[in-house]
């Protein structure tokens, strides 16, 4: 279970079948209240994908986990770049910036979604 709440892709694709299936269901039985309550889904998975990070590093102390989270060690020279260690870091880094970006954006979509709902699909109705 944790896997699948740590992975990026696997919330993303959770979030899209909820928002899928509740605009289903509020087409379908004509109440535009289903697609708002999407709207919560949408945003504590955003919440997750934003705050990720910082749970993974909930046992260090603030300090170690800023510095895991920006590869920043004091007792070690920064890599060159086009090292392979420089390059494994880079990636890193993206994998944590894509998460907070989604989870950036989910998050605002999801509180719009949630606060205007049901006027966003009364005209499909």
């Amino acid at each position: 279970m944790r896997n699948v709440l740590i992975n990026t892709w696997a919330i993303t694709g959770v979030t899209a079948v909820a928002v899928s299936a509740s605009l289903y269901a509020s087409v379908v039985s004509g109440d535009p209240g289903w697609f708002a309550r999407a709207g919560s889904v949408v945003t504590i998975f955003g919440l997750l994908l934003l705050i990720k990070h910082s749970v993974l590093c909930a046992g260090m102390d603030m300090e170690d986990a800023m510095m895991e989270k920006l590869h920043y060690r004091r007792e070690r020279s920064p890599p060159s770049p086009g090292s392979s260690r420089y390059l494994a870091e880079l990636a890193h880094t993206r994998r944590i910036l894509l998460d907070e970006f989604l989870g950036f954006a989910m998050t605002l979509v999801g509180t719009v979604i949630w606060g205007f709902g049901d006027l966003l699909v009364a005209p499909l109705l």
